[in-house]
C-alpha cells in the first residue's frame, strides 16, 4: 500500500523509515531531521507532499483511513506551483481600486508566504485550520477581519470564512481553482 499527503499526516502515521531500502524504527531524530527539510522545502516555495508505504500481507478489496499505521516513510515529492507572471500586476490594481485579498488554502503558512512575498503582498496576520476549530462564529468574524491569509484550511473551513466576512458587511468575490473551493 503507497499513501501520500501533507507531510504532517503522513509523520504521524508512520513507524518506520526507508534508508536506503533498509528499514529502521522511526526515531525522534529522524522525525525531527524530515520535519526540518519539510520546513526548509515549504520556505523555499515548495508544495510538498509525503510519500509512505507498507507491505500488506493480506489482500483486501477495499482499504481504509485504519489500514493507514505503521507505514514506512519513503521520502518527499516536492514542486514548484509558480504565480501567472500577470498575478502581480493584478495584485496591483486590486490594491488601487481599494479591494482587499484575504488568500484561503489549503498549502501551508510557510510555502504561502513565500508566493506572496514573491507577488510583494504584505501578510498581515495569519489564522490556520487548527485555530479555526477552536473559534466560534464571533471570534472567526474578528480574525476574518484581521487576517489576510488563511492556510491549511479545509473546504467546509473557506465556506465557514467566507461566510464569516458576509456577516461583517463586506461585499466578498471568491475565485477558486479546484474542487476545494466548490464549497465557498
Amino acid at each position: 500500500m503507497i499513501t501520500k499527503g501533507a507531510p504532517e499526516e503522513i509523520t504521524r502515521v508512520c513507524s518506520y523509515f526507508d534508508a536506503d531500502e533498509r528499514i529502521i524504527d522511526m526515531t525522534t531524530e529522524l522525525q525531527g531531521k524530515i520535519d526540518m527539510k519539510y520546513s526548509e522545502l515549504s520556505s523555499e516555495g515548495f508544495r510538498v507532499l509525503a510519500v509512505a508505504y507498507k507491505r500488506i500481507r493480506e489482500e483486501k478489496s477495499v482499504y481504509s483511513l485504519p489500514d493507514e499505521h505503521s507505514l514506512v516513510f519513503l521520502g518527499f515529492v516536492a514542486f514548484i506551483d509558480p504565480p501567472k507572471e500577470s498575478a502581480k500586476e493584478s495584485l496591483q490594481l486590486l490594491r488601487k481600486a481599494g479591494i482587499e485579498l484575504k488568500i484561503l488554502t489549503g498549502d501551508n503558512e510557510r510555502v504561502t508566504r513565500k508566493t506572496c512575498e514573491s507577488l510583494g503582498l504584505e501578510v498581515k496576520f495569519v489564522v490556520l485550520g487548527s485555530d479555526m476549530l477552536q473559534m466560534d462564529d464571533d471570534a472567526l468574524a474578528r480574525a476574518a477581519e484581521e487576517a489576510n491569509l488563511f492556510a491549511r484550511v479545509s473546504p467546509a473551513q473557506k465556506d465557514r470564512i467566507m461566510v464569516a466576512l458576509k456577516s461583517n458587511g463586506n461585499v466578498v468575490g471568491f475565485l477558486g481553482d479546484g474542487i476545494n473551493d466548490a464549497p465557498a
